[in-house]
């Protein structure tokens, strides 16, 4: 059963039972339909993420925000990505006056923006919109305490904001009007910061930096469990995807600390077997 299958059958399906209130054959609030959207696909949602890579390769890391240090919009931005572990659609959707506690650097994540797509009759697509919802899963919903970098941009961010006259609720808005900045938009900032310095072949798009959060703290070995509860998934599992990246130093690392355990035993090599 393919997604446009589902898609076109829900359609059908809304179309239905409107007509049957319509009809007086069934009350409005006996609508099985009603409050049924159908969102953006899979496909939809990972059109950015046609790479090769998930996080940000060792080598390239330090170049990146070394980069990033000059772009006044984007560094706020992707380092509240990268050390806050947040997804795009939940960066989008902060408000600095009911998710953001600086004085305390707690990010509470309560919202996400989501894509929704409206159909015809025929089940063709009519419109591509984006509102604020509820987060992707009731897990997704935590409060993050900010390192001192996090706050520390977004402290940035704001001077930077206030100097340019630009005014919003919204944490992270469009510097033109002060609107809810949107995911195309964001996107498109980011490939052009990609463009112009020679990175557009490294596979970087607005959820590796997300994928590097999971990376950089596996790599350093905080337990799973922990970097699940950050990034707001359901299951640990999920968050294991992220280990088949961490770095040979992290093995070799163990294979040293498996050493030096053993000699702690204090073990007589030259001790033999006794019958």
């Amino acid at each position: 059963m393919t997604i446009d299958y589902i898609k076109r059958l829900i359609q059908f399906l809304n179309k239905f039972f409107e007509y049957a209130v319509e009809k007086k054959l069934i009350n409005a609030q006996d609508n099985p339909m009603k409050g049924v959207i159908i969102g953006a696909s899979r496909d939809e949602e990972k059109e950015d993420e046609k790479i090769t890579a998930k996080a940000l390769r060792p080598e390239i890391r330090g170049k990146v925000f070394s980069l990033l240090m000059s772009h006044p919009i984007l560094k706020p931005i992707l380092i509240t990505f990268t050390f806050s572990g947040l997804r795009p659609q939940e960066l989008l959707a902060l408000d600095k006056r009911k998710h953001l506690d600086l004085e305390n650097g707690i990010l509470s994540i309560k919202t996400a923006v989501k894509r929704i797509v409206k159909f015809d009759e025929y089940g063709n697509v009519v419109s591509r919109e984006e509102i604020l919802g509820k987060t992707k899963t009731e897990k997704s919903v935590r409060d993050s305490l900010m390192p001192d970098i996090v706050v520390e941009a977004i402290k940035e961010w704001f001077v930077y904001c206030e100097n340019n006259n630009i005014k919003s609720d919204f944490l992270f808005p469009n510097t033109r009007n002060g609107e809810r900045r949107t995911y195309s938009g964001l996107r498109s900032l980011l490939n052009r910061f990609l463009e112009k310095h020679g990175l557009e072949n490294e596979g970087i798009s607005l959820k590796t930096f997300r994928h590097t959060f999971a990376t950089v703290l596996l790599e350093n070995r905080e337990h799973p469990k922990i970097v699940a509860e950050l990034m707001g998934h359901v299951v640990e599992s999920t968050t294991m995807i992220y280990s088949h990246i961490i770095s040979k130093r992290i093995y070799t690392e163990t294979a040293n600390t498996l050493d030096k355990v053993y000699a702690g035993f204090n073990v007589d090599k030259t001790s033999k077997k006794t019958a």
